[in-house]
């Protein structure tokens, strides 16, 4: 018998969810896209303090005091804004229920916008398994 620290690790990296005795659920969430649409997020907040509120409060944030915003400068924090929408638009939840009562395996895919895709296949209309 597998102790139970083991066999939840084991779980965990197979990204395995829910297991009955007829259902299998196996859920892959996007981290690194999220994790990289955080690190943009977080680097298009601080542009934007030091471009306002920086410069009101302290004086001299990389720069006089005396300089302004200029357009190229908001263009560029509107575009680290873009593109960490893009990249947490770009993860997508992945699905996989093996049903053995109803004899189907489901694939849903999810986007940020929470639309969603279902395929559907009957368990014996599989005929191969590959890792690809």
């Amino acid at each position: 018998m597998v102790p139970y620290k083991q066999k939840s690790f084991a779980n965990e990296a197979i990204n395995l969810k829910d297991q009955t005795t007829s259902k299998l659920v196996f859920r892959k969430y996007p981290w690194a896209p999220w994790a990289l649409g955080t690190i943009f997020q977080i680097a298009a907040w601080v542009v934007l303090y030091c471009l306002t509120l920086g410069k009101a409060k302290s004086g001299q944030i990389f720069g006089s005091r005396e300089s302004r915003v200029t357009w190229w400068q908001v263009l560029i924090n509107i575009g680290l804004f873009l593109f960490a929408l893009v990249f947490y638009y770009s993860g997508k939840v992945r699905t996989i229920t093996i049903d053995k009562e109803n004899g189907l395996v489901s694939i849903r895919v999810t986007k940020m916008t929470c639309q969603s895709k279902l395929e559907e296949c009957e368990i014996g209309g599989i005929l191969a398994v590959s890792g690809t």
